[in-house]
């Protein structure tokens, strides 16, 4: 099979690894291969389940795995603070907005719209005043240029085209609105430091995985302007939990048979009784700094 990058389509990808055998939330999948496009800078997992499946996957999900406030999502708080600054208020769309509570939070200023598959995060999301207006993200093609504002945290990584999801939300905005989304860095240097075994991309749900120099050049072949970048980690977490998350990604870097060990007696919060493969599914490392949010501006 000539394996090509699902983005640009170019043949320049070279294999970083075998991916661990993963979960997907409840369920158990196998790992695949972490690829790299050296043309448009994207890495993504071959291979991996068909948008249909994970799309029934997410539909069945129990909502309990997703469940945030404001102020224990970086992103959003971010993402508030660009609006804010950029636009007053306006009517705008979430893709993946699960119960709503970042619309909610954005108040009656705005119009809201929201995009969910589960449908009872969507009924929450209803109940917060977010207009759900469909259950996946194809659906956005038929919106052409109705929002100022349109948002999408944690929801590019489950794509298997990263390039024509944006695109899609270009086409959503209107000329002089922003789109925001918020994914993995795979430029983090906790990323850098696992590679193919870092947890973000062992996540079997997680198949595409951006960086800085994709967005730049998709920015430029959108005809976007990038008016804002930032890191951060998912979770505030003190000194002490950041000497623990780099403890144990090195051992599992190094010695990663301790950490299966661990798993084995019961500890490291993963069954792995179902699959002994799982002993080998990498320490989470919420307090590295691996995420990146970005604000694009569509000109016309």
């Amino acid at each position: 099979m000539n394996l090509r990058c699902p983005s640009c389509k170019s043949d320049k990808i070279v294999c970083l690894g075998q991916i661990p055998v993963g979960r997907f939330l409840s369920q158990f999948l196998s790992g695949g291969n972490l690829y790299c496009c050296k043309s448009c800078h994207l890495y993504f997992r071959w291979p991996h389940l068909s948008q249909k499946q994970l799309n029934i996957l997410y539909g069945k999900e129990n909502i309990n795995n997703w469940q945030a406030k404001l102020g224990q999502r970086k992103d959003w708080q971010i993402a508030v603070d660009w609006l804010n600054t950029k636009l007053i208020k306006g009517k705008i769309l979430d893709i993946g907005c699960f119960n709503g509570e970042f619309l909610n939070y954005l108040g009656d200023k705005w119009q809201r719209y929201g995009i969910e598959i589960n449908e009872i995060a969507a009924r929450k999301a209803k109940e917060k005043g977010v207009k759900v207006i469909a259950d996946d993200f194809e659906e956005i093609d038929k919106l052409s240029s109705q929002f100022d504002a349109v948002t999408a945290f944690d929801v590019i990584e489950h794509t298997q085209n990263p390039k024509r999801f944006l695109w899609q939300m270009v086409k959503a905005t209107r000329p002089g609105g922003v789109i925001i989304v918020a994914s993995g860095n795979t430029d983090a240097p906790s990323w850098r430091f696992l590679g193919s075994r870092y947890y973000y991309c062992a996540m079997a749900e997680h198949i595409s995985f951006i960086n800085e120099a994709w967005c730049h050049k998709v920015a430029q072949e959108l005809n976007l302007i990038i008016k804002n970048m930032k890191k951060f980690s998912h979770r505030e977490s003190n000194f002490t939990r950041k000497i623990l998350d780099l403890g144990l990604n090195t051992i599992y870097r190094f010695a990663p048979n301790i950490v299966g060990m661990i798993r084995a007696y019961g500890f490291g919060g993963i069954d792995v009784r179902r699959d002994k493969r799982l002993r080998q599914f990498p320490p989470s490392w919420l307090s590295a700094k691996d995420h990146l949010i970005v604000l694009f501006r569509k000109e016309y």
